[in-house]
């Protein structure tokens, strides 16, 4: 693979994941609940780290950071909950769901053709 094209599929894997991070701290905000929120906080934490990665491999190029893709959907409030009624983040927690399994499947061919293990992994 060509540096050129390292560089697009690096921009464009950034964005995107920045679109996912930013749909992640919508659902914190959403979600309250101690045990969903963590939940959210270890993933959130997670991501910034992937990014970090992400920045120093497009910093091995001397290619400035892109923006964001464009967004996931902010998740709705869900209507406010009964004392132990943990149904009403069903939506929420199974949207995030769906949109971090087509991320996985977008994203796991394109990484499959880096031929250099460090920017594969």
């Amino acid at each position: 693979m060509k540096p050129a094209e390292i560089v697009e599929l690096l921009r464009e894997f950034y964005a995107d994941k920045v679109g996912l991070k930013r749909r992640h701290e919508a659902g914190a905000r959403e979600v309250g609940t101690y045990d969903f929120n963590n939940t959210y906080q270890y993933v959130i934490n997670r991501e910034e780290t992937h990014l970090r990665w992400l920045q120093a491999a497009l910093e091995d190029f001397s290619v400035a950071m892109p923006g964001p893709s464009a967004g996931l959907p902010t998740p709705l409030a869900p209507k406010k909950a009964k004392k132990g009624d943990l149904g009403v983040f069903r939506e929420i927690l199974e949207e995030d769901s769906r949109g971090l399994g087509a991320f996985v499947e977008r994203w796991r061919p394109r990484v499959a053709q880096f031929t250099q293990a460090r920017h594969r992994t």
